[in-house]
This record gives C-alpha cells, sequence and structure tokens, in this order.
C-alpha cells in the first residue's frame, strides 16, 4: 500500500455516544474498531464499483477501514 498519511496512522475508535445518537434518529451502522482493522475479503470488494476497485488495486490497503475511510478519492 501506498503509505498512508499520518492522521491515518491511529488505531479505528469507537464513538459510543455518537454511534448511540446517530442510531436514534437514522439507519446508520456503525463497524467496530475489529471489524475496520480486519483484511478486506473477496465478499467485500464484490460490492467495489469498476473505478473503485481499479483505486483497491492501485493503492492496496491493507485494513477494510482503509478502503472505506481513504485518502486517494
Amino acid at each position: 500500500m501506498a503509505q498512508r498519511p499520518a492522521w491515518m496512522e491511529g488505531p479505528f475508535l469507537d464513538p459510543a455516544e455518537l454511534r448511540g445518537a446517530v442510531h436514534a434518529c437514522s439507519d446508520f451502522r456503525f463497524l467496530a474498531p475489529d471489524q475496520l482493522e480486519q483484511a478486506p475479503t473477496l465478499e467485500a470488494l464484490r460490492a467495489l464499483g469498476p473505478e473503485e476497485l481499479a483505486q483497491f488495486l492501485y493503492w492496496k490497503p491493507e485494513r477494510l477501514g482503509d478502503v472505506i475511510f481513504n485518502f486517494w478519492d
């Protein structure tokens, strides 16, 4: 993977208060930090469009969270 900016080097967090507030007024779903730290699976990659997949293959992100919260857009 290309080098991540410094602001992306930390671990993913679980904002419990924010998660509760968002869940109370929407259908958004928060992923747990352990889910975001996992390597992307073939199943997850199948959900990507052609342009997204090309970016994935170019940048080679190591974590699912890096696919979702990326710096290459």
